[in-house]
Order: C-alpha cells, then structure tokens, then sequence
C-alpha cells in the first residue's frame, strides 16, 4: 500500500490539563495571512491527515493543526 505523506513543520508542544500535545503552524511564506484555519484531530489519527488541506490553505491563510489526545 503506498501512503502519500505531506512534510509537516515541527511541533510546538503544549501542555493542555496535563497532558502534552503537538500543534503544527503553517503560514503564508511572501504575504500576511487573511484569516486563521484550526484543523483539529483525536486519537489515533495525527495532523498527517490534514497536511495536504493544510499546505493548500496555508498559501493565503494561517493554518493550525491540533492534536487532541483523547478525542476521535
């Protein structure tokens, strides 16, 4: 099976009621964004499964993309 996978930025991680969670920001890289974009995942899945709508958005807007352990 071949899986197409999309580079993500490093994570910034958080603690959220204890536990530590992995936020990815990506940005317009030549002009200022024109709004703000969150995509938010639970387990099991990872913000891989939004990097390709992420990459798209993130050419006009910035783009969040939040694991949420616990949820899905």
């Amino acid at each position: 099976m071949v899986t197409d996978r999309f580079d993500l930025p490093e994570p910034i991680f958080a603690s959220v009621g204890g536990d530590t969670v992995a936020t990815y920001e990506m940005r317009p890289e030549t002009t200022e964004p024109s709004a703000d974009v969150v995509f938010c995942q639970g387990t099991p899945w990872s913000a891989q499964v939004w990097a390709e709508a992420a990459r798209h958005l993130s050419g006009g807007h910035r783009v969040y993309l939040w694991d949420m352990p616990g949820y899905g």
